[in-house]
C-alpha cells in the first residue's frame, strides 16, 4: 500500500510518500502566500521522486499546526502520535521524542509498545524555536548553514537576558556593535534554547533514550549542547528529521490503522 503524510508545520510543508514502511518520495517547501500552490507543489515533488501518479496513493493523513488546511486529507492526526509512531518504528528502544520547529517545542513520551503516554507543548513563542535561531543569525549577518561551525568555536557564550524574540534582536545588535563575538552570541542563543528544551523534558519524567526531531535538530551544535545541558547522550533518527512526523502519518495507516478509526 502506498500512503501519503503531510506535516503543516509554521515555516514549512513536508510531504512523506511511504510504500508500506518505506520512504519512496519526500519533498519540503517554506510556506508562502499562496498555500494552495504550495501544498500541490511539495506533493507534486514528492510524487515526482517516488515515481507514482495520483491515483496509486491509497491513503492520505495530515498532521501538525495547519493540518485542517489540508482539504484532500482522508484523516487527520496529532503531531504526537505522528512522531511516536515514526520514532518507534525506526528504533524501538525510543522513549523519549523531543522534536523542535518552527514555533513548537514537543516532548512526547512513549511506552515500550510506543503508545503515546503523555505530550507537552511549549506555548506557541519565535524564543526558543528555529524562528528565533533564524532571526538572530540574520541579524548578525551569520548564514544558517554555518551556525553549528561558528557556534561551536565559542570560549564564552553570551548569556541572553531577554525571553522575548522581538527583545533579544534588538540585544544582539546591541552586543555586536559594542564588540560581541559572534560565535558566541550564537552559542548563547542556542544554549537558551537547549536550557527550554532539557527542562522541559526533566519536567516530563523521561526515562530511557531519547531521539531529536524537527528542523532544528539539523544543527549538530544542538544535539551536542543539548546532551552536556542533561548530562547525557541523545540520537538521532535515520531519517532527515525534518520529515518525521510526516513520515509517521503516512506510516500509520501500515502499522497503526486502528488511529484512523472514527
Amino acid at each position: 500500500m502506498i500512503t501519503l503524510g503531510y506535516d503543516i508545520g509554521t515555516r514549512f510543508v513536508k510531504a512523506c510518500i511511504v510504500k508500506d514502511t518505506e520512504i519512496i518520495g519526500s519533498s519540503c517547501i517554506e510556506i508562502g502566500d499562496n498555500f494552495k500552490n504550495i501544498l500541490k507543489a511539495v506533493k507534486s515533488r514528492a510524487m515526482k521522486k517516488a515515481g507514482i501518479h495520483c491515483f496509486s496513493i491509497k491513503k492520505v493523513v495530515s498532521t501538525g499546526f495547519g493540518t485542517s488546511l489540508v482539504k484532500e486529507r482522508h484523516r487527520k492526526l496529532g503531531v504526537a502520535s505522528c512522531l511516536a509512531c515514526a520514532a518507534y518504528h525506526l528504533d524501538k528502544d525510543v522513549r523519549t521524542i523531543v522534536d523542535i520547529g518552527g514555533l513548537f517545542i514537543n516532548v512526547i513520551n512513549v511506552d515500550e509498545r510506543g503508545s503515546v503516554l503523555n505530550f507537552a507543548e511549549v506555548e506557541k513563542c519565535a524564543a526558543g524555536s528555529g524562528k528565533f535561531l533564524e532571526t538572530i543569525s540574520h541579524a548578525i549577518e551569520i548564514p544558517l548553514v554555518a551556525i553549528s561551525d561558528i557556534a561551536l568555536k565559542s570560549q564564552n557564550a553570551y548569556a541572553m537576558t531577554s525571553g522575548c524574540a522581538v527583545f533579544a534582536e534588538s540585544e544582539v545588535i546591541s552586543q555586536v556593535n559594542t564588540g560581541a563575538q559572534k560565535e558566541d552570541i550564537l552559542a548563547g542563543l542556542v544554549s537558551s534554547i537547549v536550557s527550554k528544551t532539557a527542562a522541559m523534558i526533566v519536567k516530563s519524567g523521561a526515562k530511557g533514550k531519547i531521539v531529536i526531531t524537527g528542523g532544528v535538530t539539523k544543527f549538530a551544535v544542538f544535539k551536542i549542547f543539548l546532551e552536556k545541558e542533561l548530562n547525557k547522550e541523545v540520537f538521532n533518527l535515520a531519517l532527515d528529521p525534518q520529515l518525521a512526523a510526516a513520515y509517521g502519518a503516512a506510516l500509520i495507516p501500515a502499522v497503526n490503522p486502528h488511529l484512523l478509526k472514527d
